[in-house]
């Protein structure tokens, strides 16, 4: 089948060009922190795959962590299985106390 300028072929290839094009979050140095900072403020709890999108991992990579992982200095996740599901809800990071030193990684 010749493809043309007006045909649908060419269209859905468009479409498919733009869906495996970078995700726009990755292209702002900014998305991720300010995401990150927006889950904290609303106190949601996500799903492996929210959370990998919201921060340009895979979801295999995600599910490895644990409770407490940190994935940016700032941050720290809370990991919750309910039945088969997998939840995490993203805290500020706790703050040391003053004189203390910070904790290696």
């Amino acid at each position: 089948m010749a493809l043309t300028a007006g045909s649908d072929a060419i269209a859905a290839l468009a479409q498919l060009a733009a869906a495996m094009a970078p995700a726009a979050s990755l292209a702002d140095p900014l998305a991720v922190p300010e995401g990150l900072a927006r889950a904290v403020d609303a106190g949601h709890w996500l799903s492996t795959t929210e959370l990998a999108r919201l921060l340009g991992a895979s979801s295999g990579t995600v599910r490895g962590w644990s409770s407490g992982h940190r994935p940016r200095p700032g941050f720290e996740l809370e990991r919750r299985k309910d039945g088969g599901s997998v939840w995490w809800r993203v805290m500020a990071e706790a703050k040391p106390k003053k004189g203390s030193k910070p904790a290696r990684q």
